[in-house]
């Protein structure tokens, strides 16, 4: 089985000290939100620009197009992949491959809103835990091997990194899912392989199409 973990994932609701600014008030007007309203920098660029850790914050489209990307995938299809996203806020959503993600960007809003709320999709197929720390999160998949994609660590190609006896174990792929820095210290604590697929920084997405392209070539698969 390959456990497909998004870490440090840029999906958190807006918070509460900014639930009162202006560029809050006129989505929650506009769109006929409650409390529960995911932080966009799209929308909410003005209102974000004194939190504390901005790079990392308001990108949940990455996420959207991460699991877009993994769950159309024939590994997925196959029942080889589960799939987890930890947050930067600590929280652990737990993706069922059964699920079927919308593929417009506002309704998957509308679900992960949803999922914040009732720490559950309505089906079940998504659950949430709250205050998971990773590497107690990491230690409990039991993976021979957990393998970070970053471009600060070593460069391979990904030919070269996927056998069939290596992919015989279960493995833990952490793919960051914010849009700029690099892994956390506490994510690189947990990594026994770094490695870097091309020379300079790529977007979330593309990692996890290439990765997941280059296992199936592996496995025959496609």
């Amino acid at each position: 089985m390959i456990h497909l973990v998004f870490a440090e994932s840029s999906l958190e609701l807006v918070p509460n000290n900014l639930l009162g600014h202006p560029a809050v008030r006129n989505y929650r007007k506009r769109y006929s939100k409650g409390k529960e309203i995911l932080l966009d920098d799209s929308y909410f660029h003005s209102a974000m620009k004194n939190l504390k850790g901005l790079e990392k914050r308001g990108r949940p489209d990455i996420v959207h197009f991460c699991l877009l990307e993994a769950m159309g995938s024939p590994l997925c299809l196959q029942g080889k992949l589960k799939f987890y996203v930890h947050t930067l806020q600590n929280h652990l959503l737990k993706i069922d491959s059964q699920t079927r993600l919308p593929r417009n960007y506002m309704r998957f809003k509308g679900l992960m809103e949803e999922v914040f709320r009732d720490k559950k999709s309505k089906n079940n197929l998504i659950v949430m835990e709250e205050n998971v720390d990773f590497k107690e999160f990491i230690k409990d998949l039991n993976c021979k091997n957990t393998m970070g994609f970053s471009v600060e660590g070593k460069r391979k190609r990904l030919q070269d990194i996927f056998s069939k006896d290596f992919l015989k174990e279960d493995i833990a792929l952490i793919i960051g899912a914010f849009p700029k820095g690099h892994f956390s210290n506490y994510v690189k604590d947990m990594i026994t392989d770094l490695v870097s697929i091309y020379p300079d920084s790529l977007d979330a997405w593309v990692v996890t199409s290439r990765v997941l392209g280059q296992i199936e070539i592996e496995l025959g698969m496609i």
